[in-house]
Formats: structure tokens, sequence, C-alpha cells
């Protein structure tokens, strides 16, 4: 008998153990952000994400996240022949939802391209990854830090917050993902969130390689005309301060970004005295 129970203790202690390796090996699973606060986009890397996979180590478990535009962009993931050649027409697997998560299932090498004509070879929009076999549970994956890309890249802030001055406030626009295409943020429904006064900073965040601010008349806005700007700003972290109590209107500059909802109009209020 005594034989016996020490069996199932030894039993239960190898169980334990095992279970407990599971737990520790679960938490290793990364979700990856492909290419950063720029996402899946044109011209990330002069060599096609490359730059971007070197300061990385992916294992199986891990997933990749595609954040992209679905008008403009998808993921396909191709074998080594098509993502040298870029061609779309075999693809293993096609994503379209602008906000992809891709578990890596298996080592080795995998493959990503944009479907789209043009995006891979012109744009640069390829990604190849090299996945150790280590295989950590992804039951409770973690978010892999995002590297400061610098001034041009500022990291978005949801928080508006006072500014040193006193009572103005600074509203970080679009909060987490800044001035952007990706993710269709609503910026109507941002503002509508929100009390501007005037004195108060609208502080505009982006990546000045794919996007500008533009302040416009109301026409212009609503046929998001860039030609006759009242003013451009081109920083990547600019702050504009209100000093009236009337509509303001903002637009992206560049082609196509305003069309597809980056625009933004506010109604401030004076400031109570």
């Amino acid at each position: 008998m005594a034989f016996s129970i020490s069996k199932a203790f030894v039993f239960l202690f190898l169980l334990a153990m095992t279970g407990a390796a599971m737990n520790a090996t679960s938490i290793l699973a990364v979700i990856y952000d492909v290419g950063d606060y720029s996402g899946w986009t044109f011209h990330v890397d002069d060599d096609g994400y490359k730059s971007w996979t070197t300061s990385k180590i992916f294992h199986v478990g891990d997933i990749l996240r595609f954040k992209y535009d679905p008008q403009y962009h998808n993921v396909m993931q191709v074998i080594y022949p098509d993502y040298i050649s870029c061609n779309t027409t075999r693809p293993l697997a096609t994503y379209t939802t602008g906000n992809d998560f891709i578990t890596i299932k298996k080592g080795g090498h995998s493959y990503f391209i944009c479907g789209v004509p043009g995006h891979c070879g012109g744009g640069g929009m390829k990604l190849h990854i090299h996945v150790s076999p280590m295989e950590p549970a992804p039951a409770a994956p973690t978010i892999a830090p995002t590297p400061s890309l610098g001034a041009t890249t500022p990291a978005p802030t949801p928080y508006d917050h006072h500014h040193k001055n006193g009572d103005a406030v600074v509203h970080n626009v679009g909060g987490f993902s800044g001035w952007t295409t990706i993710g269709h943020v609503d910026y109507k429904k941002w503002a509508a969130s929100k009390t501007f006064h005037v004195g108060d900073i609208l502080n505009f965040k982006y990546h000045t390689e794919y996007h500008n601010v533009m302040q416009v008349t109301y026409p212009d806005y609503v046929s998001c005309n860039a030609t006759r700007p009242l003013a451009t700003y081109t920083t990547g972290d600019d702050y504009i301060t209100i000093k009236k109590g009337a509509h303001y209107y903002f637009i992206c500059g560049v082609p196509g970004h305003c069309q597809n909802g980056l625009k933004l109009n506010i109604h401030p209020s004076p400031r109570a005295r």
C-alpha cells in the first residue's frame, strides 16, 4: 500500500510540474505588430520590412498582427518563389480584414506580400520571417513593445492633459491611434466625445512619410480639396492652438486620405471665466 501511495505522489508531482512548465511556456507567446506604428503599408523599409524583422525573434505560437487600410491593401501568405517574384496568383492564404491576427504554427520560413498590383514590387510590401521551432503555447500572448521611431513618429496617447500654462487642455487627436488611415478611426465620434475651448491645443501625431495636416475651409473640408489650405503642418507632432470660438476644419492632404476619413471638424466654445 505504501509503495502504491508513493507512486501516486510521484505521479501527482510530475503532473504538477508538467502543468507548471506548460504555464511557463504559455506566457512566452508574443503579438508582433508588423511595421510597428507604420503598420502594413508602403516603403516602411528600403528592403521590404527586412530591417523590422532583424530586431525580432519569432517562435511557433507567436502572432503577427497586420494593421492596414483594407480599401488599399491586403495580406497574402505565399511560397518563396512567389515572394521573390511578387506573384499573387496562387496564395497559400489571403487576409483582408485590415486587422489580421496570424498565428505562427510551424518553424521555418514564412513569406507574406500585399496582393494589390504594384504594392509588393514597387511599394516594398513584403515580409519574410524565420521562425524558431520552440513552441510556446499562445494561450496568454503579450504585446511586443513598439520601439520609439523618433520625432517623426511619436507614440500616440489617448489621454488629454492640461497644458503647463493653466486651464488649456491638450487634446491628442485620435487618442491611441493618432492621425492615421489605419483602423478607420472615426474622428467625428472622437470629436463628439470632447469639449473644446478657445485656448485649448490639438496635438496631431502621425508618420510624416505618409500624412500631414491641413487646416481648410468648410467647402474644402467637405470636398477634400487640398489645393488651397489655410495652413499646413508636417512635423508629425503638431501642436495647434485654438484661437477663436468657431468651427475648425482639418484634413490630410495626401491624395485619398481625406476621402478615407482622415478629416476633423471641431467647434470650440469660449472658455468660461
